[in-house]
């Protein structure tokens, strides 16, 4: 049986398992700030939720908006800047 090697993380200076881990398309971040802008008022009847690279959950969000390579998210308490392409799910439901 075949062995696959894996990279050797902490020669690279990385802060994560993976240097090169999986990225989401940026299309899930743009659905998210256009959900934020159309429903601009509306979030007492959605619930928002995006899912990160490094499973990270994001609930309650308020506001999101493109901030060059980055997303800007905002919850109730705390104003998150993500790397646009770690975001790889994103969940909403009306109530």
């Amino acid at each position: 049986m075949s062995q696959v090697a894996t990279p050797a993380v902490a020669g690279t200076g990385a802060t994560t398992v993976w240097t090169h881990g999986p990225q989401g398309p940026p299309e899930i971040a743009a659905a998210l700030v256009s959900l934020c802008v159309k429903c601009d008022e509306a979030h007492n009847e959605l619930e928002i939720c995006v899912h990160l690279t490094d499973g990270t959950k994001i609930k309650d969000i308020t506001d999101a908006r493109k901030r060059g390579a980055t997303t800007e998210i905002r919850t109730v308490s705390t104003v998150y800047h993500v790397v646009t392409t770690d975001i790889c799910r994103l969940i909403h439901n009306n109530f």
